[in-house]
């Protein structure tokens, strides 16, 4: 079930950096993309500027991202792909030692799956809140979590910039909040509860999906408005996010919605259009930009300030 909210797989294949844009469950998703195409065309166009595939998905600095993309596709399985579980067997544990012992319970009512599918986005979405702000706030997992922002140019790929050490966290927390949820979901309410769906992936997660998320890792400005910026984060907030302007600085954590940086106190509103470079300012930045370095120099600066 969980395959639904994380695009990992759990097996080698050399095929996957081209099945991923078929399948609605990995965020490069062919319909995905094509919306955040679609909505930035006509974004730029009321502003009277050009609109550019190539400048979109190929800027000139994207070069390693996309040949990280087709490097971790293949080989992440093998990292990542056992912690995949820790959804299922933590709800597992929880519904043996506490479900009833029905053989053949009665389906959720409507609004019982109304309640988990929004239980459960939740869960995901805090876990996922919660291990970014610590992959910020923590200095030893931000060298991980730097190869994302090392990037200096944003293209909808660019969400493939991840280390593995980073996804492991991200994972495993997110997994075991919302394997927690479900768990007790089950136990106490509604033992064959499913979540709502479109295309096999959860509702809110499709719609969000579908409502350009691929700006968010792009050149093209979107922004809610400062009454939806507080609810969702928008494509516009979380570049500020990828920004190396010092008032940018560890603000907008937040995956779907925003609240979660409301009660951090991290939420930055933006008062219009800004203008600001992405990437960091630190000078072990060029060690960044190639696979080998992205993989490897994270470790070499953890050991570094571990002798220390």
């Amino acid at each position: 079930m969980a395959s639904e909210y994380f695009d990992i797989a759990t097996s080698l294949d050399f095929r996957a950096p081209l099945r991923y844009f078929v399948e609605p469950s990995r965020r490069v998703f062919y319909l995905y993309l094509f919306t955040s195409v679609a909505i930035a065309y006509l974004i730029l166009r009321r502003s009277r500027k050009d609109f550019s595939l190539v400048k979109f998905f190929f800027p000139k600095s994207s070069r390693v991202d996309w040949s990280y993309y087709f490097t971790n596709t293949i080989i992440y399985p093998l990292i990542v792909g056992p912690f995949f579980f820790t959804f299922g067997m933590t709800s597992a544990l929880l519904y043996s030692a506490l479900g009833p012992e029905e053989s053949s319970p009665l389906p959720a009512p409507l609004w019982g799956t109304v309640l988990y599918s929004t239980i459960i986005i939740l869960l995901m979405d805090f876990g996922i809140f919660l291990t970014h702000l610590i992959q910020h706030k923590i200095p030893m997992l931000w060298e991980f979590h730097k190869v994302h922002h090392s990037a200096e140019e944003l293209t909808p790929i660019t969400v493939y910039r991840m280390h593995p050490v980073d996804d492991i966290l991200t994972i495993s927390i997110t997994s075991l909040l919302m394997g927690i949820g479900d768990g007790l979901f089950r136990s106490f309410l509604f033992p064959a509860v499913t979540d709502i769906t479109i295309f096999g992936i959860n509702a809110v997660l499709f719609l969000f999906y579908v409502g350009a998320y691929h700006l968010r890792h792009s050149g093209v400005w979107l922004d809610y408005g400062p009454f939806w910026d507080k609810i969702f984060i928008s494509p516009a907030q979380h570049q500020i996010h990828h920004s190396r302007e010092s008032r940018h600085f560890d603000k907008n954590f937040g995956f779907i919605f925003s609240f979660w940086d409301t009660f951090a106190d991290s939420l930055y509103l933006p008062q219009g259009r800004e203008e600001f470079r992405v990437g960091i300012s630190e000078p072990d930045t060029v060690n960044l930009q190639s696979v080998r370095g992205l993989y490897f120099h994270p470790f070499r600066r953890v050991w570094e300030r571990f002798k220390r």
